[in-house]
């Protein structure tokens, strides 16, 4: 069954951007438990799928983002007007993230801490020092943001949306002004469901970044010592039933995969 996934604010949040001189030709549903962008008609390869102007997405210069974000949400939160109303009223909330992503989870943090160097500790320990309101945009700015920019990030609804695939039939681009384009990789027919690459990323980065990981990545994580490996086997053995350890497992044998391969003889 396909499920229309908050059709009235999607709706609102679509009105917004094609008044402001967006181009939106893309449907969100949920199938199988998964929210997905489904394509409103055929695109030919090369074809317009999405187009963004930057004056409608957050932008914000690194640095500042944080504070940036943060006003702007507890301007939200508070019930006052903020320009990215619609936008924030499809975003997860701060209890999803709190379920998804590994840094929310301190007892499986410290007990699987070989599977981290020190940025991701350091960063760890900077997170834990952040009010709430921080966190979720710590939350949004991660999971959410587009482009290699160093000078600014770009954040914005519609484009968010898209799920994350090697295999992408879709890609998106910036035009020399900044606007954002998202065009078809390849032919795809009207209700398709349409994917982007987000970045080229190991898994310890997109778990860490996005909540999940890509069993087909060709990127590789470096192995760890037969000596953590079996720490990581007994960490295994201890959390197999416990779905929020899935992320840490799911690296921790990919970092040790003389684990998967017992598991498999």
């Amino acid at each position: 069954m396909v499920v229309i996934l908050n059709a009235t604010k999607w709706s609102n949040l679509v009105e917004e951007y094609k008044n402001g001189g967006a181009e939106v030709n893309v449907s969100v549903k949920k199938r199988s438990g998964l929210r997905e962008t489904i394509a409103n008609k055929h695109f030919k390869t090369g074809d317009t799928i999405v187009f963004l102007p930057r004056d409608l997405a957050f932008t914000c210069i690194p640095g500042y983002c944080y504070s940036q974000l943060n006003s702007e949400l507890e301007t939200y939160k508070a019930g006052g007007v903020s320009i990215y109303h619609n936008w924030f009223n499809i975003l997860p909330s701060f209890k999803f993230f709190k379920r998804q992503m590994m840094y929310f989870k301190p007892k499986l943090m410290h007990e699987f801490r070989d599977l981290f160097d020190d940025q991701y500790l350091h960063q760890y320990e900077m997170f834990q020092n952040m009010s709430p309101v921080y966190q979720y945009a710590h939350c949004i700015l991660t999971s959410r943001r587009f482009g290699d920019q160093p000078d600014e990030n770009f954040i914005a609804g519609v484009i968010d949306m898209f799920n994350h695939d090697l295999q992408a039939n879709a890609e998106y681009n910036f035009t020399p002004e900044g606007d954002m384009l998202i065009t078809a990789f390849q032919p795809i027919k009207k209700n398709e469901v349409i994917r982007i690459m987000y970045s080229v990323e190991d898994n310890l980065q997109l778990a860490w970044n996005y909540g999940f990981v890509d069993k087909n990545n060709p990127i590789k994580l470096m192995p760890l010592s037969s000596r953590k490996c079996k720490r990581m086997e007994k960490l295994i053995n201890k959390h197999t039933q416990n779905t929020k350890a899935t992320l840490f497992i799911e690296v921790a044998k990919e970092r040790c995969p003389d684990i998967v391969q017992k598991k498999e003889l």
